[in-house]
């Protein structure tokens, strides 16, 4: 939900719950080390989130603050859509 024409960056949240413990180690050393490159060159914000470990990133990023619902006259309750893509 935003109504900026060019938004700072586009929020991403991929599950490696599917990949092997190995892999989802390789992950999160990748995020770790270029999460901040990432970002700011491609404005992705990104995470790697396995299913019942950790933070729900998707739900984080779903939230609407205060603010912006008061100043879109809509209820607190209200969540950000999200788009899944399978592969």
């Amino acid at each position: 939900m935003t109504d900026k024409l060019l938004p700072r960056d586009v929020d991403v949240v991929l599950d490696i719950s599917g990949c092997s413990a190995a892999e989802q180690t390789q992950w999160i050393e990748a995020w770790n080390e270029h999460h901040e490159f990432v970002k700011a060159t491609f404005g992705v914000d990104f995470y790697p989130f396995v299913v019942g470990a950790g933070n729900d990133f998707s739900a984080f990023f779903q939230y609407v603050r205060v603010e912006e619902a008061l100043k879109r006259g809509i209820g607190l309750e209200v969540r950000k859509g999200i788009l899944s893509v399978a592969a």
